[in-house]
């Protein structure tokens, strides 16, 4: 993990000017992601990804055997509530991380700026969503229903996925951005970093809030297959159980209570 660090690192300096120092560009990386709050900016992270899986666990609700029986209307009437709550969740992920809009670590400005990014398309999705499924209890069921257009109906809801999908990778754009604020901008006798900005005892508080939040089964790396939101919540715990990197020194830790 630690020299995937430094890579993307390698490669984000030779895209700049020639004209722009090694030197210089290590400094302003330490400049926008200073130590201080990285474990309450985690903490809270991790927080706001966990009423986006509340979220997931909602749709798979919706889609499941407890639904297989009921009728149309019970079915439109729980996705109705189900979209409404969802964005409640989404309102409340958002608060998580409004106060770092204002943060002096800019990297912290950015992971929240994008976070709330894909909260607000998520939001203005499943107000889309809603509309469809009140047009389709009033004209999809019932007496109504021999009229409905059905091709324009599974069309819309076909755009509607694959926005959803692609609104959905800034979650994965944020974590691998939030792996690097966890990461001290302390360097050792050799100029290198490798520490955490958080200290032993945060480390192990972070990845025990990630098996609480999302199951003892998260795994501390991208899979095939993941779902952006798991993807992104292993992003973190990846970086978190890479014991390469060490850790600060209690004495050294900055606000990060």
């Amino acid at each position: 993990m630690k020299n995937l660090f430094f890579l993307l690192l390698f490669l984000t300096l030779m895209a700049r000017p020639a004209s722009a120092t090694f030197l210089s560009e290590v400094d302003k990386v330490r400049q926008f992601n200073p130590d201080g709050k990285k474990y309450e900016f985690c903490k809270d992270y991790l927080n706001g990804l966990s009423y986006l899986a509340n979220n997931e666990s909602a749709v798979r609700l919706r889609l499941s055997a407890d639904m297989q029986g009921k009728s149309e209307a019970e079915k439109g009437k729980k996705a109705l509530a189900s979209l409404v709550q969802e964005n409640v969740n989404l309102r409340v992920a958002k608060n998580t991380l409004k106060k770092y809009l204002t943060a002096d670590n800019g990297l912290m400005i950015k992971v929240a700026h994008i976070f709330m990014q894909v909260c607000d398309a998520q939001i203005a999705l499943n107000s889309k969503e809603h509309e469809l499924d009140e047009g389709y209890l009033k004209n999809g069921t019932g007496p109504a229903a021999k009229n409905f257009d059905w091709k324009k109906q599974k069309s819309l809801r076909e755009q509607l996925l694959a926005e959803r999908r692609e609104s959905m990778k800034g979650l994965l754009e944020a974590s691998l951005l939030a792996q690097k604020i966890l990461i001290s901008d302390k360097p050792d006798r050799l100029g290198q970093l490798v520490n955490l900005g958080i200290t032993a005892g945060q480390r192990e508080k972070l990845i025990f809030k990630i098996k609480e939040l999302f199951g003892r089964d998260t795994p501390a790396h991208l899979q095939e297959g993941q779902s952006f939101l798991k993807g992104s919540v292993a992003a973190i715990l990846e970086i978190l159980e890479d014991q390469t990197w060490g850790t600060i020194e209690a004495r050294d830790s900055v606000n990060n209570n």
